[in-house]
């Protein structure tokens, strides 16, 4: 099923194609910034077999590979990872609570209209906040979390929303296996009911396509031991650094495992957890892992034909969290009430009490707004 709209009037299976020839061209040219340790070659032509040892990677019919993004989408502090493979898409967190509305726009400037699967790693705000505006927006085939319930207001907006649009909760399997275009993803964790911490509860998984993989493991930190042991082959060309480079993941165990040749940290630029921690970055320097981050390089994509992976950074996303709100007032955003006919400035307390349903975003000036028929919320605007 096609979930991708026409792009400036080519047609959507020649999309990637032209975007991959486009990037391999400006990668040759200049390339994306690298951090920490200043490698140039941005390509990886590692091959692997079709089965490995542990992990089912689903062939397709006719294994015809274009090419896959993946996007890792520059939240601040939060995880929010967007994959492409041959016109079907899946999503990995969905930010924090006031980023979901962010993520959707991103979406819909990639040309998403549907997405295959939706995996909320775990039930911490920085992963599932946005889960919800996503949920409601778009169509999701399939939504894979963790049992549990932390009983927070972000994973009741969260389960709500999927009871209004009748979806279900898929619960992870380690060694399942789901197709995604011509690539598929393994579910790796979590490998025990019994953690003491939602983080190791984390859903983890590896993303194959063609020879390259891709692998993903949440917030996970002791749980990383479990995962090293559970038989799965996690050999891959890219890591998703744990707990946005934080010193508790990251493990050597499950460094060893992987033997990445880049890893990816997604964190806010002055956060105040101190992500990533310098000890993960000298630990990845000294095995010689190129490393891309949120923070300072921005929304970071990876371009795979199934055999090499180029890179592209968009640069200047990252907001500081002391800047957010700032710049979202400048820009003059309000939140509409479609329900009570009410606007809000951004940061009215009253809005994270609207319903998904009737939150709007507008860029409209007040006076244009005031013309719909909207009144101004006496708290924060009058």
């Amino acid at each position: 099923m096609s979930i991708l709209k026409n792009f400036n009037g080519i047609a959507d299976k020649k999309r990637p194609a032209l975007l991959l020839a486009v990037l391999l061209l400006m990668a040759m040219i200049t390339g994306c910034d690298l951090t920490d340790n200043g490698g140039e070659e941005n390509n990886t032509n590692n091959s692997s077999e079709a089965q490995v040892t542990g992990r089912s990677v689903i062939e397709s019919p006719e294994m015809n590979m274009n090419t896959a993004e993946i996007h890792f989408i520059d939240v601040g502090q939060g995880d929010s990872t967007l994959i492409i493979a041959d016109n079907e898409a899946m999503l990995i967190d969905c930010g924090d609570n006031d980023k979901g509305m962010e993520v959707r726009r991103y979406l819909e400037k990639q040309g998403i209209e549907e997405l295959e699967y939706v995996i909320g790693t775990h039930p911490d705000a920085d992963h599932i906040g946005g889960m919800d505006v996503v949920l409601y927006n778009f169509y999701c085939d399939t939504i894979i979390m963790p049992d549990g319930d932390p009983q927070t207001k972000t994973y009741d907006d969260v389960i709500n929303t999927m009871n209004n649009k009748n979806y279900e909760i898929t619960y992870p399997k380690v060694g399942d296996a789901y197709k995604l275009g011509s690539g598929s993803f393994t579910i790796i964790a979590p490998n025990s009911e019994d953690y003491s911490s939602w983080n190791d509860f984390s859903v983890g998984l590896i993303f194959d396509y063609g020879d390259t993989s891709f692998v993903f493991t949440g917030d996970a930190e002791g749980a990383e031991a479990d995962i090293v042991k559970n038989g799965i082959d996690l050999s891959a060309d890219v890591f998703k650094a744990g707990h946005h480079g934080s010193r508790t993941s990251s493990s050597d165990a499950l460094l060893d495992a992987i033997n990445p040749q880049y890893a990816v940290i997604s964190c806010g630029a002055g956060n105040k957890y101190g992500h990533p921690n310098q000890e993960i970055l000298e630990k990845f320097s000294a095995r010689n892992i190129e490393v891309y981050r949120t923070d300072t390089q921005g929304t970071v994509i990876a371009y795979t034909d199934g055999i090499n992976i180029t890179w592209s950074c968009t640069k200047n996303e990252s907001i500081p969290p002391e800047l957010e709100d700032e710049k979202t007032t400048e820009a003059s955003l309000y939140i509409l009430n479609t329900k009570t006919k009410k606007y809000h400035l951004t940061s009215c307390p009253s809005v994270s009490k609207i319903a998904v349903k009737n939150k709007e975003e507008s860029a409209l000036s007040a006076e244009k707004i005031a013309e719909l028929g909207y009144e101004p919320c006496k708290n924060c605007l009058e």
